[in-house]
């Protein structure tokens, strides 16, 4: 799924990062779930691949798809415009929204699920 979204031979800036941003979603605190819902889930993996930047370039693409593909296994997904995904993406860089707690709030109206 990266190469779809970042080109061929994506740079990993650091692999460790990448590894925990990949790895938040299913993050555990003594022995209690961090992010309990899909929607939570989705929001710290979509933080950290735009606030950590793992990847030299385009981190919010494979973000969003990553982000969308947590969702789309649950049966839900984000019915986000691109032009509010985008001033999002932009508040999240910015650290505007930083929190996974307030990205899922931001997240939480387009949230449906998906027929079928």
């Amino acid at each position: 799924m990266l190469g779809e979204h970042v080109g061929s031979f994506p740079r990993i800036r650091d692999g460790g990062i990448l590894y925990a941003a990949a790895a938040r979603p299913q993050a555990m605190l003594v022995g209690v779930t961090i992010y309990p819902t899909a929607l939570l889930q989705s929001a710290a993996l979509l933080h950290a691949m735009i606030r950590w930047r793992p990847l030299d370039l385009w981190n919010a693409s494979p973000g969003w798809a990553a982000a969308d593909s947590h969702l789309d296994a649950r049966a839900l997904d984000l019915a986000m415009p691109a032009k509010d995904r985008m001033e999002l993406t932009e508040q999240i860089a910015g650290g505007e929204v930083d929190s996974v707690d307030k990205l899922t709030l931001r997240l939480a109206p387009y949230q449906r699920a998906l027929d079928g």
